[in-house]
């Protein structure tokens, strides 16, 4: 039942196909490719129904030393089935797909066994409808550190900046015997 008086609800049925490939280059650097199918499809006729490609390939120093790199990219593709309906004129406006292209590379410096200082740098080209027009794409760069007082525990903060404006963060993880918080 609805939880509103709107009517506007919708049920979604979604499936992924993601094959992995992961390769060591010996032991000097890890590949990794991954292709991604995904498809969702909606109860109510005015979500449009839709299906995802994307590739993700990354390469990895292999070898436990003070300095960690990732040259990695990204593609995805969204194909939307039906148009957009504006629900007020009743305009019907075709819904263009999206596409989302990212490459970057990160790299962290291990200062000693608790501290990490690390970045990255990358540019993404985007392509998606925005509600004026505004620029999509440019560069994505973050700094942060990573401090692990324990085995188990490990905060990881920074902040960097992407095409539609700064990006902080903050991760804390603690892991248990069976549980990780």
């Amino acid at each position: 039942d609805d939880l509103n008086r709107n009517g506007n609800t919708n049920t979604f049925y979604r499936y992924s196909v993601s094959p992995v490939l992961k390769r060591r280059l010996k032991n000097k650097a890890f590949y990794t490719l991954r292709y991604s199918y995904d498809d969702q499809i909606n109860t109510a006729d005015s979500v449009s129904d839709s299906s995802r490609h994307a590739v993700v390939t990354s390469l990895a120093n292999g070898n436990a030393s003070r300095v960690s790199w990732d040259l990695s990219g990204r593609y995805s593709r969204i194909e939307y089935n039906d148009d957009f309906v504006n629900v007020v004129t009743g305009q019907v406006i075709p819904r263009q797909d999206t596409e989302l292209k990212s490459a970057g590379l990160s790299m962290g410096y291990q200062l000693d066994r608790r501290w990490q200082v690390n970045g990255r740098y990358g540019w993404e080209w985007n392509d998606f409808e925005t509600y004026n027009d505004t620029n999509t794409g440019g560069a994505d760069w973050d700094i942060g550190v990573r401090w692990t007082p324990t085995a188990r525990t490990t905060v990881d903060v920074g902040s960097g900046d992407r095409f539609f404006g700064s990006t902080p963060r903050l991760n804390i993880s603690h892991k248990r015997k069976r549980s990780l918080f």
